[in-house]
């Protein structure tokens, strides 16, 4: 049975945050995707549930060659309208049911594993998309929650934000993702956490 991903962009429009210490956590996050993205000399990368397109810009402008999808039509035209000169690299996609002509030597996850209703399913697409190399990352829990309810944010969700089914820690993210990847890199730009991980090519039991 597939994961479902969720049919929209950012709950929150962190990416358009005027408030210089969010914008600071943004592009610190960024940094460290596009420093571990550079780490594998990718010849190709592959965004899985790129939202409205920002880390896929990121990587573009660092001149990487990045092609991009979302399962969401509507976030996929807004994607494409934020990156016009590159339209062209984002589609409509489900990752989860994919086939090998979109494997790509680095798959880039971001942001995405909170919101499927099976993550564990969704890392066994992830490892046959990528061809070796994967970056993923999902909030830092609890902090995540904890910085929400700091800038009086989810009360009532005791700080989730909505939209998030599951929570890990960066230990937790490492966790789920070594049934099927060798973990190389567990970054930590706050508040989330950042892998940098290579496929198993003997899955064990």
């Amino acid at each position: 049975m597939n994961p479902t991903p969720v049919s929209g962009g950012n709950y929150y429009p962190k990416y358009e945050s005027k408030h210089p210490i969010e914008k600071w956590f943004v592009t610190h996050f960024l940094d460290t995707v596009e420093e571990l993205a550079r780490c594998v000399h990718p010849r190709e990368i592959h965004e899985v549930g790129c939202g409205e397109g920002e880390v896929a810009r990121r990587l573009l402008r660092a001149g990487l060659n990045v092609r991009a999808s979302d399962i969401s039509p509507g976030v996929v035209a807004e994607a494409r309208e934020r990156n016009a000169s590159h339209a062209g690299r984002f589609q409509v996609l489900d990752f989860t049911t994919a086939g090998d002509a979109h494997k790509a030597p680095l798959v880039v996850c971001c942001e995405v594993l909170e919101h499927v209703s099976e993550p564990r399913s969704a890392v066994e697409a992830l490892y046959r998309l990528a061809d070796p190399y994967l970056i993923a990352s999902v909030p830092n829990e609890p902090l995540w929650r904890v910085l929400n309810l700091a800038r009086g944010k989810y009360w009532r969700e005791w700080g989730n934000t909505p939209g998030h089914e599951h929570h890990w820690s960066s230990q937790g993210l490492a966790a789920l993702l070594s049934s099927h990847f060798d973990v190389i890199v567990v970054r930590r730009p706050l508040p989330w956490t950042v892998v940098l991980a290579k496929k198993k090519r003997q899955l064990t039991e």
